[in-house]
């Protein structure tokens, strides 16, 4: 299922990069989807920080 999801994926932005009208409009909605990525890790990233450190004040105030 991931594979054909990957084929399906490359397939588009195959034919996005390849067809010559409407570009701009494609390129701007491809990175708003990146962006929309990496906000997404970043929240990610930032809750488990966040956890981590709550696991290390624990273990300090346990001391």
């Amino acid at each position: 299922m991931i594979e054909s999801l990957k084929d399906r994926l490359r397939a588009g932005l195959r034919m996005v990069v390849t067809d010559e009208c409407g570009n701009a409009t494609e390129y701007i909605v491809i990175a708003g989807i990146g962006v929309a990525v990496f906000g997404a890790a970043i929240v990610a990233w930032n809750n488990g920080l966040a956890e981590y450190l709550k696991g290390v004040l624990s273990d300090l105030a346990a001391l």
